[in-house]
């Protein structure tokens, strides 16, 4: 969440960080991460209905030989 709140801060949404960081949102925000987190593949898609998940094989970082 943290990541979240300086690139929040960096293009101008400071109260909404400032918000993120009271004491029950702030755990609330932190929770709903965990969850999204844990079941992004499943959410985003990626999952077949055998409830196996695919993780793309090639790093988007690597370059390309070939």
């Amino acid at each position: 969440m943290e990541v979240f709140r300086h690139l929040y801060a960096a293009v101008g949404f400071r109260r909404l960080v400032a918000i993120s960081r009271w004491f029950g949102i702030s755990h609330l925000l932190e929770l709903g991460y965990h969850l999204f987190a844990k079941n992004r593949l499943r959410l985003t898609g990626r999952c077949n209905p055998d409830g196996t998940c695919k993780v793309p094989q090639k790093s988007l970082l690597a370059p390309e030989h070939g």
